[in-house]
């Protein structure tokens, strides 16, 4: 039976959070970047720029969902909470309120969150609000199915190099490196990427067993156009040749792409993507999708396919970006040498 898998970037929580993404990252992750051996942005005067007033809704809420959520929810169970504390849960204003000194301290001293994350800015403002007593009120985090609850969790790093053996493009690379227990590890996916101004084009995805064998890899002529510029819709009929253990097979497909301004993944998140394009296949209705931010880079990509094509444990993976420490992105598409990013998928490992 085939299952969906939903993975978030989280910050992590505890002394023992796993080095990622890398230092040189931090240090270089925009103007608001503090310096290279602590990675944390120092906390400067309340900005002119902070919500006026500010409330749960549009401060504390954000904030929290960006940054600390991923350790310091009700749902995530000891194993995966990276060191923090049991007893710091931070779903609700309630929550926030009675430990509000103790948060308010380790975002000053640096220590949280303790791999990076937001801007000094950022840190102000909330800082701002606390000192003001939280004011507002509002539902508590993860109150729908995307909060972390499942049963088990596993990780994974990816990274969007310039490889070798694909030097005209960029190679995405999925690696499981495990999570509170022992699990698969080593590369499960890569994808291979061309990018152009406000153009990509997704040109050949593989994924791999345990051994880092390749089990089957996919590649269109021509390939896959994704658009960030003003392109609304577009077709591309293309030819995806599957190469297996066993067979090559060759199959007609036709692609239906719309670009469109929406919302992020999460309107409570402080990681909008303003930027969204999916592809539905004609005959099979798989599809592909990126949400994409012009200063956070691919903050969400997904995809479904329960044909005989997709995967045979999982039909849809959805990978979800709730954190601010990319790599400045520039202008066009923002898919650029360099990124790389810590994730959880909190479902059955494959």
């Amino acid at each position: 039976m085939r299952r969906a898998a939903i993975l978030l970037v989280v910050v992590g929580c505890g002394q023992t959070s796993p080095p990622l993404p890398s230092e040189r990252w931090f240090a270089s992750a925009g103007a608001e970047a503090g310096s290279a051996d602590s990675g944390t942005p120092p906390v400067v005067a309340t900005p002119s720029t902070c919500a006026a007033p500010p409330t749960w809704a549009n401060t504390g809420e954000p904030y929290l969902l960006t940054y600390c959520s991923g350790c310091h929810a009700e749902g995530v169970g000891t194993d995966f909470r990276y060191g923090a504390p049991a007893d710091v849960v931070l779903d609700t204003i309630d929550d926030l309120q009675a430990h509000a000194e103790r948060v308010a301290v380790r975002i000053e001293d640096g220590t949280m969150p303790p791999t990076g994350g937001p801007g000094a800015v950022e840190n102000a403002c909330f800082l701002a609000w606390l000192d003001q007593g939280a004011p507002g009120g509002g539902p508590a985090l993860f109150t729908g199915p995307a909060g972390p609850v499942a049963a088990v969790a596993w990780e994974v790093q990816e990274t969007l190099r310039s490889e070798s053996d694909f030097p005209e493009g960029l190679t995405l690379t999925t690696k499981l490196v495990g999570l509170g227990r022992p699990v698969a590890s080593g590369v499960w996916r890569t994808e291979r990427w061309l990018v152009d101004g406000d153009d990509a084009w997704l040109v050949a995805r593989s994924r791999f067993d345990d051994d880092g064998t390749v089990l089957e890899t996919d590649t269109w002529d021509p390939p896959l156009r994704f658009v960030a510029g003003d392109t609304e819709s577009w077709t591309v009929e293309t030819v995806r040749t599957r190469v297996d253990r066993t067979t090559t097979r060759a199959i007609d497909e036709t692609w239906d792409f719309f670009r469109d301004i929406r919302p992020g993944t999460d309107a409570r998140s402080s990681d909008r993507a303003p930027v969204q394009v999916v592809g539905v296949e004609q005959s099979s209705l798989a599809e592909l999708g990126l949400e994409l931010s012009d200063s956070r880079g691919v903050v969400r990509r997904w995809a479904i396919d329960d044909t005989e094509l997709g995967d045979p444990d999982l039909d849809r993976i959805d990978i979800l970006a709730f954190e601010s420490i990319l790599p400045p992105v520039g202008a066009g598409l923002p898919m650029v040498d360099g990124m790389e990013w810590s994730a959880r998928i909190l479902g059955d490992v494959p």
